[in-house]
């Protein structure tokens, strides 16, 4: 079967720097809130998930309005070790050019994965998400067995 990934959320959220300046997401029970509010997920075809990271990313405005709950998912170790590296050197990244909160700053998009996700959320109260595929390609599923798990997640 797998890693339940949702597990993974509530033992680690990964949260950028520029959120962390703003005190967001930085309650406790973060993590189990996000993780309970997240059906299942199933991996494509017929591999199972290994691992994977959760990364809450930010809209590139001070004070913040949005907020993008990203997670890649893996299903060998060896690109485990590419995501980790990825997502270390684009922290680095993001440390070089954290100078002054005026300067934009990189966010986590784009790190290497086996499948990846997104959903963004208001900042606000009262406002509806939906997470999908953050791969185009994986929004165009051809097998019957597999269109029936992509979709928006309420």
């Amino acid at each position: 079967m797998g890693v339940d990934l949702r597990d993974l959320l509530r033992a680690e959220l990964r949260i950028h720097p520029r959120l962390v300046q703003q005190g967001l997401f930085t309650r406790i029970d973060a993590r189990a809130r996000i993780a309970a509010a997240i059906p299942p997920l199933i991996p494509f075809g017929e591999s199972d998930y290994s691992g994977g990271i959760w990364i809450v990313d930010w809209d590139h405005r001070i004070p913040s309005r949005h907020a993008i709950l990203r997670l890649y998912a893996h299903y060998t170790a060896e690109r485990q070790r590419e995501l980790e590296q990825a997502h270390a050197a684009r922290l680095k990244e993001i440390g070089a050019e954290d100078l002054f909160p005026e300067f934009d700053v990189s966010d986590f998009a784009g790190l290497p994965a086996d499948e990846a996700y997104e959903a963004e959320t208001a900042l606000a109260p009262a406002s509806g998400q939906r997470m999908a595929a953050a791969d185009p390609a994986q929004r165009f599923v051809t097998r019957d067995r597999d269109r029936a798990r992509v979709g928006a997640v309420p």
